[in-house]
């Protein structure tokens, strides 16, 4: 289970209860607490034998387990930081090739634009999938038309659907 804030209506699944939590700038707010379980119609990477290795960054870290956990379920490979600098870290001190920057797009200390923008200077060939709760994907396209927004609160079938899409 994990936590997001939003609207219930939003996962399309059944069983997503209201939990009252304190907020990330230490308000009183509704969270709603979410299962991992997803259809199972997207097969895992993990059966092809050669698992893609994801970068996953965002600064909540109950999100970042969930996702986290969701990808390694399906048999990706999950390198993780909590925000622009540290992924920057991360994916320096990474020999291997990363074939997907996951990341939220309102991150500290280095944006999720600007992470991707000096990834793929270092990486060309990696892909990237943006995730927000804030930013509206048409403001996105309008300066990043290329890219692609999955829309926070998301389903664990989303996230497979989008993941699969960039790769």
């Amino acid at each position: 289970m994990a936590i997001f804030r939003g609207d219930r209506s939003a996962f399309g699944a059944p069983g997503i209860e209201p939990q009252c939590t304190h907020g990330d700038k230490g308000g009183m707010g509704t969270a709603y607490a979410a299962s991992t379980a997803h259809s199972g119609r997207y097969n895992s990477m993990a059966s092809v034998g050669n698992p893609a290795t994801i970068l996953l960054v965002d600064d909540d870290e109950a999100i970042r387990r969930l996702v986290q956990r969701i990808l390694q379920q399906q048999g990706f490979h999950v390198i993780e930081a909590s925000d622009g600098a540290e992924a920057l870290k991360v994916a320096s001190a990474y020999a291997e090739p990363v074939d997907l920057l996951l990341t939220d797009v309102i991150v500290p200390k280095v944006n999720g634009l600007v992470l991707a923008q000096l990834l793929l200077h270092e990486r060309p060939g990696i892909g990237v999938l943006y995730m927000s709760g804030y930013v509206e994907e048409s403001m996105l396209l309008a300066t990043h038309p290329e890219s692609i927004l999955l829309q926070k609160p998301f389903t664990p079938d989303a996230l497979i659907a989008a993941v699969h899409q960039i790769l």
